[in-house]
């Protein structure tokens, strides 16, 4: 099969429901800042992004209905976007069309919601895993569980089965979990399969929701070149990142939010402007690509490898190099000939400047990133530009859940 040579992303239906709550409603949650922030960094990073999977198929939730409801008209204005039919052919996703036309999805579009779908998806993590749940007869074969489409709901067809399931739910802390809680378990995971799969057989990229992320766990591709330094810039800035009381504001989105004119009606177009001032940095990202693709040998895309984590180390060692000479001239640099002073100068930045060039505009990004802390508390922050933020309270008891579902699928690092 051949892959993309452009740089493209899926966002996900669920993200994109959360991003129009936010956006239209102003629910303001761990869920929706992390869907904004997602959608934000794809738009950012890739050349094309693909709206969502339910409206290819005419699933029986009409996702493309609901996105031109919360989305569409603005994000449009964007160009750069579009839906999977525009991009894959069918024989791609005929093999998972299943998975993608399901009952329903599990957005969190409310403080209540949230916490409520976190916490089945923690319970159900800590009983059973993904591939328990994915396949078409799973439902009923390993839960006791069917489901009737024409009342949009799930019964128990098997006590026996259904009983020992929540009895290892329990037996691992949980709650207990109903017949239709199973059912939006399974669309989850789906979801998520569709996903995963289109991600890797195509090699794009795909930006999920937080409520999804655990159902990646580890399974997705790890991105290289110019994508990964980018990780690696976000890890690089985990300490000055702005963790207030209980609220964290992450790197896109503290982009968008430390614009000094932000208006949230104006919201597409200053995304569109960020988008814009990072060109250099998708260029340099498809260049990559191509480059990746093209190579011959395993040793070649080694050496590929190479030369973008070289980039990275003297983007930091630039960082570096201009905070201490800054020092050094000042104490006793200045004694020294002005020629040579000037040469060592000179050596030096060419030296970063000839492997910085080969990640295109990642020092802009990085630099962006660098300058987003605001230096006011983070829910002044967002009360400043939105309505409803959810209590602090809320905000911890979301963190608490996150942090037990990504123990139960060996995640690490912070989400929200």
């Amino acid at each position: 099969m051949e892959h993309f040579s452009e740089n493209i992303a899926i966002l996900t239906d669920t993200l994109l429901l959360e991003v129009g709550a936010l956006v239209e409603n102003e629910v303001v949650t761990p869920s929706t800042l992390f869907a904004l922030d997602s959608l934000i960094q794809a738009v950012t990073l890739h050349d094309k992004v693909i709206l969502g999977l339910c409206g290819f198929v005419g699933g029986r939730i009409s996702t493309v209905e609901t996105l031109q409801l919360n989305l569409g008209k603005d994000i449009a204005k964007l160009s750069h976007v579009g839906y999977l039919d525009k991009f894959i052919p069918n024989e791609v996703y005929r093999d998972i069309l299943y998975w993608v036309g399901g009952l329903s999805l599990l957005p969190n579009l409310s403080m209540k919601t949230e916490i409520d779908h976190l916490s089945v998806v923690n319970d159900y993590l800590n009983a059973r895993k993904l591939q328990d749940i994915v396949r078409k007869d799973a439902l009923e074969n390993n839960f006791g569980v069917q489901e009737k489409i024409a009342q949009r709901r799930a019964i128990v067809c098997d006590e026996n089965k259904f009983k020992a399931f929540n009895q290892d739910v329990l037996t691992h802390g949980g709650e207990g979990i109903s017949a239709n809680d199973l059912l939006a378990v399974r669309e989850l995971a789906w979801q998520t399969a569709a996903g995963y799969n289109l991600g890797n057989a195509l090699r794009i990229e795909v930006y999920h929701s937080l409520i999804e992320r655990p159902f990646y766990g580890r399974e997705l591709r790890e991105p290289k070149g110019p994508l990964a330094l980018v990780r690696q810039a976000v890890d690089e800035l985990s300490i000055e990142e702005a963790w207030f009381t209980e609220i964290d504001i992450p790197p896109f989105l503290g982009i968008l939010l430390s614009n000094p004119v932000f208006r949230l009606k104006d919201i597409w177009v200053m995304i569109r402007d960020i988008r814009e001032t990072h060109r250099l940095f998708r260029k340099a990202v498809t260049e990559f690509k191509n480059e990746w693709l093209a190579a011959k040998t395993r040793g070649e895309q080694r050496k590929i490898l190479r030369e973008h984590t070289r980039a990275w180390e003297a983007l930091l060692g630039k960082e570096h190099y201009m905070e201490t000479q800054r020092i050094t001239y000042i104490l006793g640099k200045a004694a020294k000939t002005l020629g040579k002073s000037l040469l060592d100068d000179a050596i030096e930045f060419d030296k970063y400047g000839q492997a910085l060039r080969t990640v295109g505009g990642l020092v802009k990004l990085w630099k962006n990133m660098q300058d987003i802390t605001p230096l006011q508390d983070g829910r002044k922050v967002l009360k400043g530009h939105f309505s409803q933020v959810a209590d602090p309270n809320h905000w911890r008891e979301v963190r608490k859940l996150v942090a037990n579902v990504n123990s139960a699928v060996q995640l690490e690092g912070r989400n929200i």
